[in-house]
């Protein structure tokens, strides 16, 4: 009888424990990223919010005609006009340096320190 508690000790130090304290790490682990996928939507969401802030879309701004507007590949775009302009090397398109809609646009806003 002896030795089968020797064994089931055996078996509880090699494979029952680090099974518990894998679990355990699992649970903290996806508890920590639910916690950064809210606090990531919760930044998007913010944002949204101030990068949203123009209600009138550039062509509204600018007053283009409506056959501009058909051909704007910005028009159906996510991205903001001059994005959507850039040239190949990265640059701005001259024309957009000097928009009133590049020039009157809100730069991103750094998120605000958290208290954690």
């Amino acid at each position: 009888m002896n030795e089968f508690y020797i064994i089931l000790t055996g078996v509880l130090l090699r494979i029952a424990i680090p099974a518990l304290v894998l679990l355990g790490l699992a649970v903290l682990l996806s508890r920590l990223d639910a916690r950064w996928k809210r606090e990531s939507a919760r930044q998007d969401k913010e944002l949204k919010v101030v990068s949203n802030n123009d209600p009138l879309p550039c062509w509204e701004i600018r007053g283009c005609s409506a056959e501009e507007m058909e051909t704007c590949p910005a028009k159906n775009s996510d991205e903001p006009c001059w994005q959507v302009f850039r040239q190949e090397n990265g640059d701005f398109d001259p024309i957009c340096l000097n928009c009133e809609v590049f020039l009157n646009a809100a730069g991103p806003v750094p998120p605000a320190a958290s208290i954690y």
